[in-house]
């Protein structure tokens, strides 16, 4: 009995050490903000936040998220969704929006991020 008890401990453990190591990659998305600037070409965002995706056993998260194309007002966007929220488990298989930070890149620069930014701009 105390074999099977010590197994299962063990077997949490160790799924726990891959989640937390998928955590820390994507908060390192939030903390990978913080070098952003307004006017960054597209090619040195996307080398500051990456282009790797994060695995897991259950999923496999693009990193980016997902990408968007934008029109309004006569302008063209390009809006990049970076998961930045690591709250909810990446098991649930489920990302919401509110997990997410849109970056805008507009004629191949960086004109904002955020979800505020992004809502002005429609």
């Amino acid at each position: 009995m105390k074999r099977v008890i010590f197994f299962l401990a063990l077997a949490l453990m160790l799924g726990g050490c891959e989640t937390a190591r998928n955590f820390n990659a994507i908060s390192s998305n939030r903390n990978r903000l913080a070098r952003l600037t307004v006017g960054m070409p597209k090619e040195k965002v996307l080398n500051i936040m990456k282009t790797k995706p994060f695995l897991s056993r259950e999923m496999t998260i693009n990193n980016p998220y997902k990408i968007d194309l934008l029109v309004a007002t006569n302008h063209r966007y390009e809006v990049f969704y970076y998961v930045i929220d690591t709250d909810v488990p990446l098991e649930a298989d489920v990302i919401t929006d509110q997990q997410l930070v849109p970056l805008v890149i507009e004629n191949g620069k960086l004109v904002g991020w955020g979800w505020e930014y992004l809502h002005n701009v429609r």
